[in-house]
């Protein structure tokens, strides 16, 4: 009797310490958000670039302690065949074919072990950065920058301008919006708008049933709701005068639901970089079924006056 509950403990001991613990060798969640941050300061993708750049493929974080950990990145390019991104000692190379002066494709950052195998959150979600990138869509940041200004912006400004706008945070919460505005569970809401940008919600309605998507819940701390089955969308858009810069949208699924761009998944609290004034969201799935939700929390934007 004694060494069955000895066995009932140590399964527990286990079993607490997968769920605490990202992939059980003492990396916890926390160190993991400050390790993805610390990848987008490291690598700064200039997601307007027409010629080939290359990034990191890992960081050294420094715990607490003072002991250094490394953690490996892997790169990927989606939806362009013409981009290349190849790994070659301590970097990656993302090649862009000479003389391509337009085009989009979508670069994705994820931490992985020793092994390769992504570091994953508490719900199963990796811990990865997306770039949405245009070639030659302007505002390419360089550090010359001077009096022109101009869309090349640069770090060093000039007169004129550029992207010389001090970043700005605001994190939109679902259910707040919804209770300030009055809203009832299953109410219809498919536009916010907000000072810097407008957020549109559209679906398709299946058979002779209206569409779902863009409906208000108060459960779950308020949610606004898209549907696989309906081919759903968000559009954000910058309104005149502001610069969107990246956008981290938080939410539930079901029925295995995700967030997607481009062609590829973008997990819950995932950072995605935004190269132009509009970008749009879709829902896939991360399994096999067809009729996955996603249901939004929060969306957090980092945003530039003019």
């Amino acid at each position: 009797m004694k060494k069955k509950s000895l066995l009932i403990v140590f399964v527990l001991v286990v079993s607490l310490c997968l769920t605490v613990l990202a992939a059980c060798n003492n990396v916890d969640y926390i160190v993991l958000d400050s390790v993805k941050d610390q990848v987008k300061k490291e690598n700064p993708v200039n997601t307007a670039a027409n010629a080939s750049y290359t990034v990191k493929s890992s960081t050294t974080y420094l715990n607490e302690k003072g002991k250094e950990i490394t953690f490996n990145i892997r790169w990927t390019v989606s939806g362009n065949d013409a981009i290349q991104c190849l790994k070659s000692g301590d970097i990656y190379t993302v090649e862009i074919p000479q003389g391509m002066t337009s085009g989009s494709y979508t670069l994705k950052a994820t931490i992985v072990d020793d092994k390769n195998k992504p570091y994953t959150d508490q719900d199963g979600n990796e811990y990865s950065i997306i770039y949405v990138c245009t070639i030659g869509s302007g505002s390419q940041g360089g550090n010359q920058g001077g009096n022109q200004g101009g869309n090349q912006g640069g770090n060093q400004g000039g007169n004129q301008g550029g992207n010389e706008g001090t970043n700005q945070t605001y994190t939109l919460s679902i259910g707040t919006y919804g209770s300030g505005k009055g809203l009832t569970d299953g109410t219809a809401h498919l536009n916010i708008d907000l000072d810097f940008a407008t957020l549109t919600a559209s679906g398709t309605g299946v058979g002779n049933y209206e569409p779902n998507t863009g409906k208000w819940y108060s459960g779950n701390n308020g949610t606004w709701r898209f549907y696989q089955k309906e081919k759903a969308t968000l559009v954000i858009a910058a309104k005149s005068g502001y610069t969107l810069v990246s956008v981290k949208i938080s939410y539930a699924v079901t029925n295995t639901g995700v967030l997607t761009l481009g062609g590829a998944n973008v997990a819950t609290d995932t950072t995605t970089a935004i190269t132009e004034n509009t970008i749009t969201f879709g829902v896939g799935n991360t399994g096999s079924a067809d009729n996955g939700q996603v249901r939004i929390q929060s969306i957090e934007f980092v945003y530039q006056a003019a």
